[in-house]
């Protein structure tokens, strides 16, 4: 599952830096709104999971946090 996890990310950074890097090679002809809306964007979306993740996790139903939570045997 680690692994997993470790290819999805790294296959979303690829993608993420291609579709910027294309965006701002395109700018001359889309203009730099369209970069910087999308830059806007994704670092909305990056804090928002953020946030969402870690009050996730901080709660019960985190399955991490019933782990830790259980007496050790």
């Amino acid at each position: 599952m680690e692994m997993w996890n470790l290819v999805l990310f790294v296959s979303e950074a690829v993608l993420y830096f291609a579709l910027m890097t294309t965006l701002l090679h395109l700018r001359t002809y889309i203009g730099l709104g369209v970069f910087l809306t999308a830059l806007g964007v994704m670092h909305f979306v990056e804090t928002y999971l953020a946030a969402a993740f870690t009050s996730h996790c901080h709660s019960a139903s985190c399955p991490r946090a019933r782990r830790s939570s259980l007496p050790a045997s």
